[in-house]
């Protein structure tokens, strides 16, 4: 069902590239501008159809260059299958990554099926807009799977990617040094190489001399400057009714929108100023990140124990924190959490295969709410109280104890053989 429900998406990405519509429309008109030979200006106007601002860096419209030249509908369908072709990529690295997971009680292998069920479930509605969303997920899996095979190198070129085109993703850089210094060292070498192929390279070969005008341009602009995308992030308020990350749900509680709390009057809320209601939330995302920090130290004080263990559980600890702190939260970005649900699914399989029934109907219970929240298919009288926000958090919460928690060593775990003892 979930196989059905992403080829369906892709059907609608090609449609609405066609007409023009949703975030791939604006990618394609982006990139055909640049096409045709449009300067540092070009990140100083707005989309003509939409009125956005044009966010997305040098980088990140070059992928789009070659579709804008061709037919809208025949771009958004080559952009489809590109997904598809990510989705597959991350299929594969999931296999390789649970594969070299220890797995002293046979679990793991049961659990694949079901982590690419959720993958399916969550990439259902990431694909439709036209996002870069299963690009992300495809580098960090790729990027874990190679430091699972002991290549910190390739790891931080993988995850140089995704930050070279939005600022966020640069936090799962943290999630490797919870290794050994010498990994760290090389995954951020490879990171700043592959930050320097992908902001200055990349551009320079597809855009020629204008590659630095429109990267200045960009960060000047979209960065920098007031109407940017930074900026931006600090005018949510209580009227954006279709998010519901943290800035979104504090601004419901703590501010008055007339927009937001004349059509929802059951929303309690104070009237606090818009900059002090934004500081409370900057301090509740400093606390996360805190004791995010503070389960990493608790994973690398036990990582020589279960090395690659330890290495998935803070890829899912820095996957679900990056999510859980991020300004806005929609359902094309719910892909961006597969990671968190691994340890998860993990834990479910294991006590399917114990038997442990309640430990079983627990986990999965879990899952089940975590997804619904994350992919918000809840009315949108419920969104209006931020109800979606509980999933992120609980997931996040679910990794800090995962990562907080004794682990036995693949020794202890490992169940007595038949006659022992």
């Amino acid at each position: 069902m979930a196989t059905l429900v992403v080829i369906g998406n892709c059907i609608s990405l090609a449609r609405r590239a066609g007409r023009g519509e949703s975030d791939i429309g604006v990618f394609l008109r982006s990139a055909r501008l640049l096409n045709e030979g449009a300067g540092p200006e070009f990140y100083a106007g707005r989309d003509a159809s939409t009125g956005w601002y044009r966010t997305i860096p040098p980088v990140g419209l070059c992928l789009f260059q070659p579709l804008a030249g061709m037919d809208r509908a025949a771009g958004g369908s080559l952009w489809a299958l590109l997904n598809l072709g990510f989705l597959a990529t991350a299929i594969f690295a999931i296999a390789k990554c649970l594969g070299r997971a220890e797995d002293p009680g046979g679990h793991v292998a049961g659990a694949f099926p079901w982590v690419v069920c959720v993958l399916l479930i969550l990439a259902s509605a990431s694909i439709q807009v036209g996002q870069f969303s299963l690009l992300f997920v495809a580098c960090w899996l790729v990027s874990l799977a190679a430091l699972l095979r002991g290549r910190p190198f390739c790891a931080g070129v993988g995850l140089a990617l995704p930050s070279a085109i939005k600022l966020y993703p640069a936090l799962m850089l943290a999630f490797p040094m919870v290794g050994p210094a010498r990994q760290g060292v090389r995954v951020i070498a490879g990171f700043v190489l592959g930050a320097i192929l992908f902001v200055a390279t990349l551009p320079l070969v597809a855009l020629g001399p204008r590659a630095h005008g429109l990267t200045m341009a960009f960060v000047r602009h979209a960065i920098l400057g007031d109407d940017g995308r930074v900026a931006g992030y600090g005018l949510i308020n209580a009227d954006t009714v279709s998010s519901e990350g943290l800035d979104a749900v504090v601004m419901r509680y703590l501010t008055h929108g007339p927009g937001f709390h004349s059509i929802y009057p059951g929303v309690p809320h104070f009237r606090l100023d818009h900059q002090v209601a934004l500081r409370l939330a900057h301090l509740l995302r400093a606390a996360i990140l805190l004791a995010t920090i503070v389960a990493t130290l608790r994973l690398r004080c036990r990582s020589d124990r279960r090395p690659r263990d330890t290495l998935i559980q803070s890829a899912a600890l820095w996957s679900a924190a990056m999510y859980v702190m991020l300004p806005e939260t929609k359902a094309r970005y719910a892909v961006y959490t597969i990671l968190a649900f691994i340890p998860l699914v993990l834990l479910a399989s294991r006590a399917k295969m114990e038997a442990n029934r309640a430990a079983l109907v627990g986990w999965s219970a879990a899952i089940v709410f975590c997804l619904a929240m994350v992919l918000q298919v809840h009315p949108p009288s419920l969104r209006a109280f931020g109800l979606g926000y509980l999933g992120p958090l609980l997931l996040w919460g679910l990794n800090v104890s995962q990562s907080m928690a004794r682990q036995p060593s693949a020794d202890e775990a490992r169940p007595p053989s038949p006659g022992a003892g």
